[in-house]
């Protein structure tokens, strides 16, 4: 294929893994009331030995909050530019292209297979290999409480909103609030692990939760190999310097145009759920024959000899390469996490600071500060690694050195 370019899915299979595994970014509290002057920050923590998670309240006083924001999540991982803080395939986070194989882990070879290539160490090179794993497994006990209070495995899961499982503080909320409760819900969440299901997840992620997280693989169902490109560079670096130049005209309607067009230009409408079915208007015969195929959906009657026949077609076609939504998606993820774990958690504090909420490309986080100063003293107070903090700042917070915090 030329150029590793992307070439839409011919597996029906492999269709599905990779459309199973599609999820948008994240949107989750984790700390509801943060009242500065009042509040406290919070830490949850792992009892190993009875199996329990406690929430210990600490002794530092919320001072402010403090927000990050991705300056272009998307487009910048489907750049391939380079950066020190991707320790992976030569430093960048290349784009998967076509399909390349598959291998199914039917046997103890064939899994064998599958978690040396998951594990080689030419992932640290510019050869490694770009794959969809599908895995079943969990961050290790012993680590737990490294990762407790912003769980890495960002992906879809269900449970019932009993007051068992959320809680009370949330289940009340949710009566008071008129909140249906004691249902299923199925909610795109933080995990410390697949919660006993084979979960796909691209490369770049999986080597962060192995290398960074501690994951164990339990178990592992199959790999699908794609090849791997970086052609989308002088496209996202055009439309960036557009966007940038707009912005600097004060031209709101197309800095506005090249924003939305790089933040969907990875084929954003992989993420498309909606259902697409054929109603027809059938007579009582044709009904029942409809009745009897694995097509049928749901009939009612509108007259003496008529019925509308709702039908789920057996055959779709798909016109996107649906594995460059998957990887944009889950790079995305990967690279939240990283700015999180390898930059965030390493400069401040962690006893002073915890995650209220995020966003698919921002986070705010509640900081116990200096009581006598006011919010712009930002992470100031919290800084535990300044000398890292002052080498690596420009990296992620690129701004005016005079203004370097």
């Amino acid at each position: 294929m030329i150029r590793c370019l992307p070439t839409n899915l011919t597996d029906i299979d492999v269709y599905h893994l990779i459309k199973s595994g599609i999820t948008g970014g994240l949107s989750n509290v984790m700390h509801r009331v943060n009242r500065a002057g009042i509040d406290f920050i919070k830490r949850l923590w792992y009892d190993n030995d009875n199996k329990k998670v406690t929430v210990l309240t600490t002794d530092h006083r919320i001072t402010h909050v403090v927000g990050v924001d991705f300056n272009s999540l998307y487009p910048s991982v489907m750049s391939s530019e380079p950066h020190q803080f991707i320790k992976y395939t030569n430093e960048k986070i290349y784009m998967c292209g076509s399909q390349t194989g598959k291998i199914e882990g039917d046997d103890q070879h064939s899994k064998q297979t599958i978690l040396r290539i998951i594990n080689s160490k030419k992932k640290f090179t510019a050869d490694g290999q770009l794959f969809g794993a599908e895995v079943k497994g969990h961050i290790d006990e012993n680590y737990l409480n490294d990762f407790i209070n912003f769980p890495p495995i960002l992906r879809n899961y269900e449970f019932t909103t009993d007051e068992r499982t959320i809680g009370s503080y949330m289940y009340n909320h949710m009566k008071d609030n008129k909140i249906k409760t004691d249902q299923k819900q199925r909610k795109l969440t933080n995990l410390s692990s697949t919660m006993g299901e084979y979960i796909a997840f691209s490369s770049y992620y999986l080597w962060f939760l192995i290398d960074d997280c501690h994951f164990i693989i339990d178990d592992v169902k199959q790999i699908i190999l794609f090849n791997k490109h970086d052609q989308f560079n002088s496209f996202i670096k055009e439309f960036t310097i557009n966007r940038i130049e707009a912005k600097l005209d004060e031209n709101k309607g197309q800095e506005q145009f090249f924003k939305i067009v790089m933040n969907g230009s990875y084929g954003s409408d992989g993420m498309n759920t909606e259902k697409y079915h054929k109603v027809k208007i059938m007579s009582e015969k044709q009904t029942e024959r409809a009745i009897r195929s694995n097509a049928f959906m749901d009939e009612q009657k509108i007259s003496e000899d008529s019925y509308i026949v709702q039908m789920n077609p057996v055959h779709c076609s798909c016109k996107t390469p649906l594995q460059v939504t998957f990887f944009e998606l889950d790079n995305a993820k990967y690279w939240y996490l990283n700015f999180i774990y390898n930059f965030i958690y390493k400069c401040f504090d962690k006893n002073n600071i915890h995650f209220i909420e995020g966003d698919t490309d921002s986070a705010y986080n509640a900081i116990s500060g200096n009581l006598n100063e006011d919010f712009t003293q930002q992470f100031n107070a919290v800084i535990s690694y300044r000398d890292f903090l002052q080498r690596e700042c420009q990296v992620f917070l690129p701004h005016d050195q005079n203004r370097r915090q």
